[in-house]
């Protein structure tokens, strides 16, 4: 049985200077070796027209456009791509120089819209954890849409906290509002009541493949998780939205010039709970 596409729709490929790679991404994530040696790579995807996929702009201030598409009208394949920086880290006497990328040029966004009001936001990075690259593909967002009096309300982002991207979505559904959900017939939010949590441990409140790091709800409030601090992991090092986290502590967040965060905490020595 053949496995499923991460994006339905979607080809994915990567573009090196001394060639191009299609990558069959029907996993999280997959290994593209060690890229020394080379200043950009090309990260594109081709997307069926029939598919309801969007290449997606989001800037600095959450603005949101639609990307460009570099095929002809009549193709009935759109292709979107992005230049991604490869950055060194001088090595000394202990260490070779590392080779990483950073966000948020090192990914391209996807926006999947049904007639129903069903919308997922795809990101799909080039990233590197200790000098080993691999492309990730991971659904950011998955949410609905709802009708309102108004025009159209998101429970992901309540009290109009992205209207750029409700702005986009009412354009790209205002032929279908008529047959969304009421917003009455919405779910209430799930909630992480973090005071009810021992100490040390904590639930994973979000992660972000193509930032390396996420949030961990903690008794002490929100944390800050880097991926260079989750331990008993083989490979690549992630968390997944939901999870059940030892810490080994929770202190003022490290800060340098490739991790600057606005997080008063953050979570060591975070491993997954048995």
């Amino acid at each position: 049985m053949s496995k499923q596409q991460m994006i339905e729709g979607a080809q994915i490929s990567l573009m090196l200077p001394s060639h191009e790679a299609a990558l069959d991404i029907t996993e999280r994530w997959q290994s593209v070796g060690r890229l020394t040696n080379i200043e950009t790579a090309v990260l594109m995807v081709a997307v069926d027209r029939q598919s309801g996929l969007f290449g997606l702009n989001v800037d600095g201030t959450k603005n949101v456009t639609l990307k460009k598409d570099w095929t002809p009208d009549d193709v009935a394949t759109a292709l979107f791509s992005v230049k991604v920086p490869i950055k060194t880290a001088p090595g000394d006497a202990q260490r070779d120089a590392v080779f990483y990328t950073e966000y948020p040029a090192n990914h391209l966004r996807l926006l999947s819209m049904d007639k129903a009001g069903n919308l997922r936001i795809y990101e799909i990075s080039l990233i590197s954890q200790n000098g080993d690259f691999f492309v990730a593909t991971q659904c950011v967002y998955q949410t609905r849409v709802y009708r309102d009096v108004d025009g159209i309300f998101c429970p992901q982002w309540p009290d109009n906290k992205w209207p750029q991207l409700m702005e986009l979505v009412g354009v790209l559904l205002k032929d279908h509002r008529t047959k969304l959900p009421e917003r009455s017939k919405c779910p209430a939010p799930e909630r992480i009541n973090g005071k009810s949590l021992e100490n040390h441990t904590g639930v994973v409140q979000w992660y972000n493949l193509a930032q390396g790091y996420g949030c961990v709800i903690t008794n002490k409030g929100a944390a800050r998780v880097h991926w260079s601090n989750l331990t008993g992991m083989n490979g690549q090092c992630f968390l997944e939205p939901g999870q059940k986290v030892t810490i080994g502590s929770v202190d003022k967040p490290k800060s340098s010039l490739r991790r600057t965060t606005q997080f008063r905490n953050e979570a060591f020595e975070v491993g997954v709970a048995n």
